[in-house]
């Protein structure tokens, strides 16, 4: 019987230390302005940044793909708060402009947390929900490969939106393809707060930057070791099997930040022949929670420059 009590005293203990690590990791990121949330040396953009609403969890109401009504999902915030946001309104929800967050998805009948994340970023609701069906694939994929999904849902302030590196804006591969021209084609895409006759700099960075603090909250969540990331329109197709050599960067501790993974050691060399690891793809990557790891995205951040991410 005092087996039986200490075990069951064991078990209240632990969950009380995850309950204050979830408490302190929600405080900290809704800390207006704090330094504290980044411990990277070149980290004070970060203070540029409000509230960020981590620890809130996703449930999808309605999966939407085949009625008129459409996806309907609710977002729990730490407070305890509720938002209700479905696909025939999400046009007009404007809270994460200025005070984004980060969402788990909370699958029905619980269970033990993965140590490993998939992060998402979208800058609105309107965008999740316009790429609604390859959000549902990557959800449906993560419970398959054991992974935790993350969704960051917000904009850069606008304060963060000027080049700290210009630089690059000299480089040949900028020249080439012709970033002006084509930054004003995508900025009306993708930031909601410019219209087709925005007249700002179109050297201007994005909200494709958003990977990076996203990556670093994402990080900061209690019992997340490292992350992958992949953009919100990549889908994995159906039906799939999946690979034993995905998480083998995570796994094997190959390294801090590598933006091509699925090398697997334990297979033929010629058999990875074809996996350039460090061939920079913004559009997918992973992220161990080590310093090395933070503080590369630290850095990729403070050294932004142009509308997209991949020429900082």
């Amino acid at each position: 019987m005092r087996l039986v009590c200490l075990a069951a005293s064991f078990a209240v203990a632990a969950a009380r230390t995850v309950q204050n690590e979830e408490e302190r990791y929600v405080r900290r990121w809704a800390d207006n302005g704090s330094r504290a949330r980044c411990d990277a040396p070149s980290c004070s953009w970060i203070e540029a940044f409000g509230p960020v609403d981590v620890g809130c969890r996703i449930t999808v109401d309605r999966v939407g793909l085949d009625d008129a009504k459409g996806p309907e999902l609710t977002l729990k915030f730490a407070d305890g708060s509720k938002l209700a946001l479905a696909a025939a309104t999400a046009a007009g929800v404007d809270r994460f402009a200025t005070r984004p967050a980060l969402c788990e998805y909370a699958p029905r009948g619980g269970g033990e947390k993965p140590g490993v994340a998939l992060l998402m970023v979208a800058n609105s609701p309107a965008y999740l929900f316009r790429l609604w069906p390859p959000f549902l694939n990557k959800l449906l994929y993560a419970a398959d490969a054991g992974l935790r999904p993350f969704l960051w849902l917000g904009e850069l302030p606008e304060a963060l939106e000027h080049p700290t590196n210009p630089e690059c804006l000299n480089s040949k591969t900028v020249a080439l393809r012709d970033l002006p021209k084509g930054a004003r084609r995508l900025r009306s895409f993708y930031d909601h707060r410019a219209g087709a006759g925005d007249d700002r700099d179109v050297a201007r960075v994005s909200n494709h930057y958003v990977k990076m603090p996203a990556a670093l909250a994402a990080l900061a969540a209690p019992g997340v070791s490292g992350l992958y990331y992949v953009d919100l329109d990549a889908v994995t197709a159906w039906p799939w099997t999946v690979d034993p050599g995905l998480l083998s960067e995570h796994r094997n501790g190959f390294s801090d930040v590598t933006f091509q993974y699925g090398y697997d050691i334990n297979v033929p060399a010629a058999e990875n022949a074809n996996i350039l690891r460090w061939k920079v793809h913004g559009s997918r990557f992973y992220v161990r929670d080590t310093p090395k790891g933070r503080a590369f995205f630290s850095d990729w951040f403070a050294n932004r420059c142009t509308f997209k991410d991949q020429y900082s």
